[in-house]
């Protein structure tokens, strides 16, 4: 016997549109949250620290996790790349609180 197992069942996008570009963004798994908390609380570290390279890596990091909740993460870079970084998880949480 066999199964078939289609991970898209499982995983239940949002349509957003967004400068009147759609989007299909996916929910943040557990363990992108806890990478997320760990990275907040570098980030929070260095700053402390005055780790400017450091910084930078850490905004990297968070910026790509961000932007591949996206179907097209490309894309969505491109049309939030106006926004700042520090306003882009309330974009995300906008999004995720009006799903349904």
């Amino acid at each position: 016997m066999s199964v078939s197992i289609t991970t898209s069942d499982y995983i239940k996008v949002v349509i957003a549109v967004i400068d009147g570009i759609e989007f299909k963004v996916r929910p943040m798994s557990s363990a992108q949250t806890i990478a997320w908390m760990n990275l907040a609380e570098e980030e929070e570290k260095a700053k402390a620290q005055k780790d400017t390279k450091r910084l930078i890596e850490i905004s990297s990091k968070l910026l790509d996790s961000f932007f591949n909740l996206f179907d097209k993460p490309d894309k969505a870079r491109e049309v939030l790349s106006a926004v700042p970084d520090n306003k882009l998880f309330e974009i995300y949480k906008t999004i995720m609180n009006d799903k349904d």
